[in-house]
């Protein structure tokens, strides 16, 4: 399924956007606010893992105009039917108000898809979400 917002196209990951995402998650300035740079090998294992393990429902961000790799955006499954949901967005894109269109794009289809019962919540996403940009 592909979700379309105003500036975005969400796609279904692919072998064809793994060295993107590799890119995307060995940058430090793009995981700053996270915990650090993935080694290249770590990202890989991450990226096979988004594409085979069924905990995860992930989509990658592309720019609906220019199809240019955004970021990345997904919600890990958990245990009890709830889902832990994750994002990282490349540093040009920063205060642009694209991950708070992207989120309120995907949260639904995912939270659907994945017949979820709710979602974790985090200071940042709840900030992110009660705020139009």
């Amino acid at each position: 399924m592909t979700i379309v917002t105003r500036r975005t196209i969400l796609v279904p990951y692919t072998d064809y956007l793994e060295s993107d995402f590799l890119m995307l998650n060995v940058c430090a300035k793009n995981r700053k606010h996270m915990n650090g740079p993935h080694t290249l090998a770590t990202a890989r294992r991450l990226f096979q893992s988004i594409l085979s393990d069924s905990k995860f429902y992930a989509m990658a961000a592309l720019d609906l105009r220019t199809r240019d790799y955004m970021g990345h955006i997904f919600i890990e499954r958990g245990a009890e039917g709830e889902g832990e949901i994750g994002y990282i967005f490349d540093k040009q894109y920063w205060n642009k108000g694209i991950a708070t269109e992207v989120l309120r794009a995907f949260i639904p289809d995912a939270v659907h898809t994945l017949g979820l019962r709710g979602l974790k919540r985090t200071l940042t996403l709840t900030m992110l979400l009660r705020f139009d940009c």
